[in-house]
């Protein structure tokens, strides 16, 4: 896979994904830097909240 330059938008497709029991999710984000010793760096956390 190849490197997403800086400041460009990605976005996150989930497919194949069973419907969860309801409750609330939290999704955290980490990416890991271009280079020779790839360091995570946190981007932040979306909380998805599932009624019955």
């Amino acid at each position: 896979e190849e490197p997403v330059p800086a400041k460009q938008n990605v976005e996150l497709v989930l497919s194949n994904v069973k419907n969860p029991d309801g409750g609330t999710y939290y999704f955290v984000c980490y990416v890991l830097a271009a280079g020779d010793i790839p360091l995570p760096s946190y981007v932040g956390t979306w909380i998805v909240s599932i009624g019955r």
